[in-house]
């Protein structure tokens, strides 16, 4: 059973980069969360959301965001500047009208996610495939900008075009969606954000006619766990995959679509967010977003961070 990781709802609805790679004394702006992935007590505990994940804490996943249509948790995001939020093309289908849509963060308790933003326009890559979901991409451009000033709130690095990844890299899934049981029974969506480490699998391995059958188009990779019991599902759709190399969090993937959740052999398929670098910064910078005014706005939340900590 194939289908996309946006929830389940009855209701009607390479030098472009904006954000600054580095902070003052080698510190980054954007991808470094300011506590350890796992729980207050460093130990993993198994749920229902993400399948096969931990609960997370505050501040470990600080540009996680919840897109939301009349206060209900719709589709994930991640924010990549003060200004834009990059999610998934198909949770905007058929609700594409901005004015319906909010985005939060700042928690991972989704009754106290605050502050709101509401939406200004909501831009899907021109070539989305409803049958394929290749091109399953879409930014979302935030009436007002966020200022960097908490802790638990922070931009998630664009991949650089030299960042290697590979199926040793530690990459993690992040969301708020359903739990799946047997025969694809939905449960309640998690209040508390979910956490996974998936493995990045190769083109081949994923195109094998055991496992996605040629389903893997260059615009998407698949991850997960081949063994299965660790995956990304509905309600997911449009977070983050995201990989760490240093100290610094990289976002390489978007939740798009999958067979099924946590199924054997049945890894769950992410956006290609390299492939759509240029596309990305292209349609920021046409829109009216200049790169001095997004980097004051960063730097204005890193000089106050950092007088925080003085």
């Amino acid at each position: 059973m194939l289908f996309s990781r946006d929830k389940l709802i009855l209701m009607k609805p390479t030098g472009n980069q904006l954000i600054i790679s580095r902070k003052p004394e080698g510190k980054s702006i954007c991808g470094e969360p300011l506590f350890s992935t796992f729980t207050q007590k460093g130990r993993m505990r198994v749920s229902g959301r993400i399948v096969g994940g931990t609960e997370a804490v505050n501040g470990a996943w600080p540009w996680q965001v919840s897109l939301q249509i009349y206060s209900q948790h719709v589709c994930g995001g991640a924010i990549i500047s003060p200004s834009w939020i990059l999610s998934a093309a198909h949770c905007f289908k058929p609700f594409s009208d901005p004015k319906i849509w909010a985005a939060t963060y700042g928690d991972v308790y989704l009754p106290d996610l605050q502050p709101r933003r509401s939406v200004k326009r909501i831009i899907c890559h021109q070539d989305f495939d409803t049958k394929t979901n290749a091109y399953d991409i879409a930014l979302v451009k935030l009436n007002r900008p966020i200022i960097f000033t908490r802790k638990t709130v922070r931009p998630v690095c664009l991949p650089n075009a030299g960042l290697q990844v590979n199926s040793s890299s530690e990459a993690w899934i992040t969301g708020w969606g359903f739990a799946i049981f047997i025969f694809y029974f939905s449960g309640p969506s998690p209040d508390i954000l979910h956490q996974a480490q998936v493995t990045i699998y190769s083109k081949d391995i994923c195109n094998n006619r055991y496992v996605l059958h040629g389903k893997v188009t260059k615009t998407m990779f698949c991850a997960g766990k081949l063994q299965g019991g660790v995956d990304s599902c509905q309600g997911d759709s449009g977070g983050p995959l995201v990989v760490k190399t240093g100290n610094v969090w990289w976002l390489i993937g978007i939740t798009s679509w999958g067979y099924g959740c946590g199924l054997r052999t049945k890894p769950g398929m992410y956006t290609n967010v390299s492939f759509f670098r240029e596309w990305i910064h292209k349609q920021m910078q046409g829109s009216g977003v200049t790169k001095l005014f997004e980097s004051w706005i960063l730097l204005f939340g890193v000089l106050i961070d950092m007088k925080c900590y003085n």
